[in-house]
């Protein structure tokens, strides 16, 4: 029987840099505001943070539990990525949450899956 393995460096730079990428989704709505360039910046540091802890919220766990079940391939990532799009415009009860969720979201899966890398077979002897 063969597991799916990961390299480890690979999925730790994955964690730290794919919430960072996902901001570039959000980018094109902060361009409507008419910010001066501290303010700009104020509200990239801001995103930021927010993005870290909304990836420790919801995608660490989504990770993790994928992992356990041994389902930690890029099409069930991305999968439990598109679920978490689609759920917030059911529980915000909001259509536009779809259009404001979904190209962080589906950016920071996929920057994820893609630094991560290519899986590593290893067979386990019992």
């Amino acid at each position: 029987m063969s597991q799916t393995n990961y390299n480890r460096q690979k999925v730790r730079r994955a964690m730290l840099a794919a919430p960072a990428i996902g901001l570039l989704g959000i980018v094109p709505f902060v361009f409507q505001f008419d910010l001066t360039l501290s303010q700009f910046l104020l509200m990239l540091l801001a995103a930021f943070v927010v993005s870290y802890v909304m990836g420790l919220l919801f995608g660490a766990p989504g990770y993790l539990i994928l992992k356990y079940f041994g389902y930690s391939e890029t099409r069930y990532l991305m999968g439990y990525a598109a679920l978490l799009v689609v759920a917030a415009p059911i529980v915000l009860d909001d259509i536009y949450a779809l259009v404001s969720f979904g190209p962080p979201v589906l950016l920071a899966a996929a920057a994820f899956c893609f630094i991560r890398g290519p899986s590593i077979q290893r067979s386990s002897s019992l």
